[in-house]
């Protein structure tokens, strides 16, 4: 990777302004804050039948942060069992845990 690729203009108005909404696109702690934009990453990784622990890995998240999130997902009727999978291209796995349903 070249060093310009660390120097890449950035567009303070727009960070300043999700700050003032309480998002911090810089955060990349792995407990940081969901936001609306995460929740829908999640919601597709989960519709393409990715396990957690590939959801973590992709997301820079810890395992339990997501299993937590796919709860509070599960609860607000955001996402269901039937829609484990229903986007996957290749063999699914048993589910998010690796267990069946």
């Amino acid at each position: 990777m070249s060093k310009r690729a660390h120097n890449l203009p950035v567009n303070t108005a727009a960070i300043n302004a999700l700050k003032l909404i309480g998002v911090d696109v810089r955060d990349l702690r792995p407990d940081r804050p969901w936001t609306p934009d995460a929740d829908l990453y999640l919601i597709e990784l989960y519709e393409q039948g990715i396990p957690v622990w590939d959801m973590a890995a992709e997301t820079g998240r810890t395992q339990e942060s997501i299993t937590i999130r796919l709860i509070e997902l599960g609860e607000r009727e955001r996402i269901t069992p039937d829609m484990w999978g229903r986007e996957a291209t290749g063999p699914v796995p048993k589910g998010p845990l690796g267990v069946s349903g």
